[in-house]
């Protein structure tokens, strides 16, 4: 019946639907969502031991009815009878997909047929699908635990939303990647479509519609924040007032790139397709409160023991309270977590527990247009596997997706359509489908299949883009913002040398410090080195060069000028500075930095990282944005009201000539000398002349060196 429903509500038009919205939720939700609310009340004031007493209670029905309708435990019967649930538990055998998928009427109810159930799948991370079946009140169910965790952010179900996951959408016009679902005051927004040309459009609906809450998967709204951040468009603007994260695990750079961006509280928990622990943040602290009407919690180590102490790390098995279809009994998820005392100040007395691991982890595959979308968006829940024992994601190159199938002999080319339709309804033309029978697909030594198999250089989420992030030590801090912003002017930015006269000034500049501190048998790093102009003049100049950029078009147009050349000791490199580590290159007698350092978040880090590259009397030239220009200040002005110039919204840091001096000295390298450049056409003529180039040139260049 839940399934005839769900499909009769997908089938009408939207414009249908809305009278729909206008129900009381718990109306539409039914008696089972209205009887698990009720309990939250209890439950949340209860004590330790009322906490207790209520899942043994509970734990007792579940045992007393497997024992009477399940096959693999009618055995057990008599040890139900005689000990106290929470004590019989204990000779219950552990089981796990594996034990399931091999023998699955074994773990089916006698009345199974008079039970009213749907089937449905886990999401099949791992690369083996299990096929399940729940009660057809399991989705009230779930959702009504659902909301009462996010109660604790202030969410109510009258409450607009935004929601980034894996949802089917219909055909939508160009330009539209989004869709209204009323039941749940949402707009449904494509992940597959995110990527840097159609982020804009996100972002102005977004705006429009000024949802109250965010929910979807961390990897989707760490992308839409980081967005934000590098246009440094206003938090207000949204109003959200928390992110709701699940699905996948939060990473704590996820978690402060969004909270900046919304300026609202990220909230996460811990869930997964079987349905038996299901454990959310309080208002006080990150850690997961395991729901206690929700199913039974336990922590065992490698040899299948117990853990009962505080601070135990161990596999997560649950137990579950409320499926009767298929009642799934000491499961073991092959997630781990460190056990957490109950005692927390938000005053519940609930199971706890934290630091999880295996749970959803966020590989990434590259769509066409850049869009980086997650495993868990990518997961199908429905029939489409049914003929494959298992599966892996694999890619090596953007936009195509080989998905490696060991098939189950009745897997034929009805099998392949069905596949490849499945993942055309989700990711539109983002990403073109291959299926690909395999004849294995090897385990990992912990017997898991890895997900995905990806050769591409950085195939992660965009979490791990650093706009405005702690980063571990030894990295340069850059977002990706400036990156994509310089690989689309590529070509535009390399003829500037030739054509401009500012540019021409700048090169002009520059040769003669690279000219004065380079030496025939020293060794050079040009760090951000664009299209190369400087990189193949200190080539001629120095016996090696080391030349770094992240936009792989600005390399392209590197190497096609090194071939012209003949030079041969230049070394181009496509690195994302964001993640060099001090002992990447040896130690170098002269770095150039043109350009770079106003992109990045963390200036002081990126210093040291840059002194600490260079050898003793080791020579550093870099440029700033000189913030002492009334041009800048005229230029910043107008930004805020006009948003141009473009490249601008991706500037972090402009600085004088002294503020910078001051940093450099923190760091272990005097200034020997500076200079501005960068005329502004109508104060520089007249205050250069005056001596008052600081206040009209537009940048500067310092040369420091290593004591």
């Amino acid at each position: 019946m839940y399934t005839f429903w769900r499909n009769v509500y997908d089938a009408v038009p939207s414009v249908l639907k809305i009278p729909v919205g206008w129900l009381p939720f718990p109306l539409i939700a039914g008696h089972a969502y209205r009887e698990t609310m009720a309990r939250e009340a209890t439950l949340d004031r209860a004590t330790r031991d009322e906490v207790r007493a209520f899942q043994a209670a509970a734990l007792g029905r579940m045992l007393a009815f497997v024992c009477d309708q399940v096959p693999a435990y009618r055995s057990l019967r008599a040890t139900v009878d005689r000990l106290a649930p929470l004590e019989a538990i204990k000779a219950f055998p552990f089981v796990d997909k594996d034990a399931i998928q091999r023998d699955l009427p074994k773990y089916l109810p006698r009345d199974f047929n008079r039970i009213r159930h749907h089937e449905i799948t886990t999401g099949g991370t791992s690369g083996n699908q299990l096929t399940l079946y729940a009660d057809d009140n399991w989705h009230s169910i779930e959702l009504a635990f659902i909301h009462r965790q996010w109660k604790r952010v202030g969410y109510t179900t009258r409450c607009s939303k935004a929601m980034f996951r894996g949802v089917g959408f219909g055909k939508l016009p160009k330009g539209c990647y989004w869709q209204r679902n009323p039941i749940y005051h949402e707009w449904q927004y494509s992940p597959f479509q995110m990527n840097p040309t159609t982020l804009p459009a996100y972002v102005r609906h977004l705006q429009r519609c000024r949802p109250r809450f965010i929910h979807g998967y961390p990897s989707a709204v760490s992308m839409l924040a980081q967005f934000i951040l590098a246009e440094r468009i206003p938090p207000k603007s949204f109003g959200v007032r928390a992110a709701l994260l699940g699905s996948e695990g939060v990473y704590p750079d996820q978690r402060s790139l969004i909270e900046n961006a919304f300026d609202a509280k990220v909230y996460s928990w811990y869930g997964h397709s079987e349905r038996l622990i299901l454990g959310g943040e309080c208002e006080k602290t990150t850690a997961y409160h395991m729901f206690p009407d929700y199913g039974y919690l336990e922590f065992i180590d490698k040899n299948l023991n117990v853990l009962e102490r505080e601070g135990d790390v161990g596999e997560l098995v649950g137990t579950t309270f409320w499926n009767r279809s298929l009642p799934l009994v000491r499961y073991r998820t092959d997630d781990f977590a460190r056990r957490l005392g109950h005692r927390c100040e938000c005053g519940r007395n609930h199971d706890r527990f934290d630091q999880t691991e295996g749970h959803r982890k966020q590989d990434c595959i590259v769509g066409k247009r850049g869009s980086r979308i997650s495993v868990a968006a990518l997961n199908l829940h429905g029939p489409a596997f049914n003929h494959v024992v298992r599966y892996q994601y694999y890619q090596n190159t953007p936009g195509v997706l080989e998905i490696r199938v060991i098939t189950r002999p009745e897997f034929g080319d009805k099998d392949v359509r069905l596949l490849q339709e499945a993942y055309r309804r989700k990711v539109s033309d983002e990403l073109d489908v291959i299926i690909r029978p395999v004849a294995d697909i090897p385990l990992t030594p912990r017997g898991k299949c890895k997900a995905v198999i990806s050769e591409l250089d950085d195939p992660r989420p965009p979490a791990a883009y650093a706009q405005i992030t702690p980063l571990p030590e030894g990295r340069i801090a850059v977002s990706s913002g400036p990156v994509e912003w310089h690989t689309q002017i590529a070509a535009e930015f390399d003829s500037k040398y030739a054509a401009s006269e500012s540019f021409k000034e700048r090169f002009a500049i520059w040769a003669k410090l690279i000219d004065k501190y380079s030496r025939s048998d020293g060794s050079a790093l040009d760090l951000g080195c664009g299209s190369g102009i400087f990189s193949l003049y200190l080539a001629e100049r120095n016996r090696s060069v080391v030349a770094v950029d992240a936009s792989a078009e600005m390399l392209r147009i590197c190497e096609e000028k090194q071939k012209r050349s003949g030079l041969n000791n230049v070394a181009f490199s496509n690195r994302d500075i964001n993640r060099l580590e001090p002992s990447w290159i040896e130690k170098v007698d002269l770095i150039i930095c043109s350009s770079v350092l106003e992109y990045l978040d963390d200036l002081d880090r990126s210093l040291t990282l840059l002194a600490s590259s260079l050898k003793r009397d080791g020579v550093l030239i870099l440029s700033m944005p000189n913030r002492r220009s009334l041009y800048r200040r005229v230029e910043s002005l107008a930004f805020r009201f006009t948003r141009r110039p473009r490249y601008y919204r991706y500037v972090r840091h402009l600085c004088t000539v002294d503020e910078i001096e001051s940093r450099l000295d923190a760091v272990g390298l005097k200034i020997q000398e500076n200079t501005y450049y960068g005329r502004s056409p109508l104060l520089s003529p007249l205050f250069r002349r005056l001596g008052l180039a600081p206040y009209s040139d537009n940048l500067f260049v310092v040369v420091a060196r290593r004591a």
